[in-house]
This record gives C-alpha cells, structure tokens and sequence, in this order.
C-alpha cells in the first residue's frame, strides 16, 4: 500500500543526531509492514533554523521510503509573520508537486500547520482519497495566548482565515487522532464532527534507549545527589523561567547537591542563561545529538515537565519515562492524571516557584520514595507508551482506512 505522510517541522532521518519523533517514529513502522512510504516535508529545519537544501529535494530513505522536501523562505522566531509565510508557501509547493505524483491509498496529515492541512485535506476529498488528520496543538487558539486580553477580540478577527480553514481541514478527515484526550476533544468541537466514532487518542510515546549508544556530555558535577534535566526547546511555551527561580531558592537555601541541566536551544535561552547568572546549580548544554541526549537521561533522576501549556503531553515526558526518570510536572489534565495516579512523579502548579522547589526537596530527601517512583515510571512506559507499540496500532488503523483490495494508484 503507498502511504502519504504530511508533516514539516520535524526531525527527518538524515539530520545528522537527531532522534525521531511521532511521523518518523510512524514511517519506520509503516515500512516495516511492508508500505511505501512518501513523507511530504520541508527543506527548513525548524528547531535549528537552517535550510536542509536550497531547492525542492528528493531523498531516499530506503526502498520503500521517500522524502519529498518542499522548499520555503527561512524564519528566525516561532511567532513571526515571517514564519506564516514560510507554511503559505510550503502548502503552495505541495499543492503544485503532489498531483504529480503516484497518488496513495491513504494520507497521513499532521495539524498544524493549518495551510498545509487544509490543502491536504482538499486534495485528499477532490481525489477520493481517505485521510488521518492527527492533531499536535490548539492552533489558531494558542496564538491568542500571547495577546494581551483586551486585544483577544480584534485578533481574533484577525485570525479568521486560519479558524475557518482549520475548522474545514478538521471537518474533511475522514478519522481524526491526537496525543491526548483533551486537544482530541478541542478539535472536535472546532470542526464541529457530528461523528466521533472513529476518532481516537495515540498517545506520542518514546523509543526505548536501551542498548542505544550513548555519547558523553562534560557536566560540572559528576553526579550530584538529585539531578534535574530538562531537554527540549527553550521557548515560550516552557515555564522555565520558575524552575530557575526554583534553583535559586535552593542555592539560597544552602543546598548544594541537587543540579538543574537544561538540554536544548531557543529563542529564550539569552534570557535564561541571564537569568541563571551566579547559579553554580544550573547548566546549560546548548543543543545536543540524540546520543548525548541518552547519556544525560542514563544520568539524572527526574524529569522536567516545565510546561506553560496547561492541557500538553509532550514527547520529553514518554523520554523521561523511558529511563526510569521522576517527573516533576507542572502541566494540569491527563499528564497531571497520570503523574498522581500512577505515582510516577509530583505535580506543582506552573509559575509557582516555591512549590517546585518543595516538591525537589521532597525527592531529595526521600531515597526510596524517588526510587520507588523511578521503578514505576520504567514500567509504565514499557506498559502503555513504548513507541514500538503504539505506533504499530496507529499504522495499522491508518492503513485500515484504505479498501483492502484498492490497489495504488498509478
């Protein structure tokens, strides 16, 4: 069966370290089971801001895996014009290129972004051609959140565009999924879908490290009693700013062998590196390759949820778990859920320094009870969210949506 992926902005096989998330994560599993796959991508990396190629690119992954890269101007910031732009003109290449092509079977669209998923979804309909629309993100919602209340209103206006063709992109899936139940929810109620019964949660999940090579990090300390880590995009959407502040109160405390390393890059790491200024607790690794990623996880004892975004489920929190990691969360809803019910870590309410502070103390200071929850965490993850598994149900409900006498269109 062909298979088309839709996704841009994320990690593609060849980036040189890096690890692969939900659409990689799903391409791998579609080829072992025997699919061709074609990834619609972009050229631009998203998460290190340069161009993979200067031009629409062809590469082949393997036999039976295609990635086609559509070309589009670069951005510096997340929330910038210039990076709407930038999703303007790649739905534009995909629209010109893709009718081209040998048709699928099946489509497999990421949301967001919202051009590329409203011209997906077009083709998909114009086409006959079934189509999974996984949603990532409340957009156009979240970009409301950085407008300051009065000025919601007028913005909103301002958004029309995007909410109409993300309501009618939600609207034309033929099955809808998310990485929650909460944002599965929310689309469903921005593309008003009378029926839900397909629609369904798959949740991001992680590959399980072990065996993977590992590639070393230089941290100042060898191993303190307590080491936090936190890997991803240092941005606005993290509540890292309070996990400094947190660092701070324990420095001023006197406590001196619980460390704070924050493994990634972005937009705010200026600001957070001012911030942590005269912090000896607080280390900042600045982008890493998966492998070096793996030697920190091998290496630290809780997680960093530091998350502004109330309702998410992230991928770092499937990466916590799969190494045994405590997760310190300061999301609500399902993850919150899962972190108290399952006893895999404590929760704290973002912003509120003190309380993350507290609740670091709390694992310091009981070595059996952070053990306890480390113990659990491994085993939830091989449980529910080992990647292998849950991404062999998401192909095979992918696939299903396909006739299965169609044959691919030539």
């Amino acid at each position: 069966m062909r298979v088309w992926l839709v996704r841009i902005s994320e990690n593609l096989p060849m980036d040189e370290g890096a690890r692969l998330f939900r659409t990689g994560l799903l391409a791998q599993e579609l080829v072992r089971q025997g699919h061709e796959v074609i990834w619609w991508a972009d050229t631009f990396s998203h998460h290190r801001k340069t161009h993979r190629a200067d031009r629409n690119t062809t590469v082949q992954v393997a036999p039976n895996w295609t990635i086609e890269m559509l070309y589009a101007p670069p951005y510096r910031r997340n929330l910038s014009l210039a990076r709407l732009r930038n999703h303007r003109i790649v739905a534009e290449q995909f629209l010109a290129l893709a009718p081209s092509r040998p048709l699928p079977d099946v489509i497999y669209c990421s949301y967001p972004i919202i051009d590329l998923a409203y011209a997906a979804t077009g083709l998909a309909r114009e086409r006959r051609i079934p189509l999974l629309l996984d949603v990532r993100d409340y957009w156009p919602d979240v970009f409301l959140e950085h407008v300051p209340g009065p000025l919601r209103a007028p913005a909103r206006l301002v958004l029309t565009r995007y909410y109409r063709m993300g309501r009618e992109a939600i609207r034309r899936a033929d099955v809808l999924t998310s990485m929650c139940a909460r944002l599965l929810e929310w689309a469903e109620a921005l593309g008003e879908r009378t029926d839900r019964s397909r629609d369904e949660v798959f949740h991001l999940g992680s590959e399980d490290p072990a065996g993977k090579e590992e590639e070393p990090v230089i941290l100042p300390d060898a191993q303190p009693r307590l080491r936090c880590l936190y890997v991803g995009t240092l941005g606005h959407s993290t509540d890292l700013p309070a996990t400094l502040e947190a660092a701070r109160l324990l420095n001023t405390e006197g406590i001196r062998d619980v460390q704070f390393v924050l493994a990634g890059d972005g937009p705010w790491r200026e600001r957070l590196v001012a911030q942590a200024r005269g912090l000896p607790n607080v280390v900042f690794t600045g982008w890493l390759l998966a492998a070096q990623v793996r030697f920190l996880l091998a290496r630290s004892h809780a997680g960093l949820m530091a998350i502004a975004n109330r309702w998410a489920f992230p991928n770092k929190a499937f990466e916590y778990l799969s190494c045994g990691l405590a997760l310190l969360n300061s999301a609500e809803g399902e993850l919150a859920e899962v972190v108290t019910k399952e006893g895999v870590g404590l929760n704290y309410a973002a912003g509120d320094a003190q309380a993350l502070a507290s609740r670091i103390k709390e694992l310091r200071d009981r070595p059996q009870a952070l053990q306890e929850c480390r113990r659990r965490a491994r085993a939830l993850f091989v449980e529910r969210f080992d990647a292998s598994l849950i991404y062999s149900r998401m192909a095979r409900k992918l696939t299903a949506l396909a006739a299965p006498a169609r044959p691919s269109k030539g």
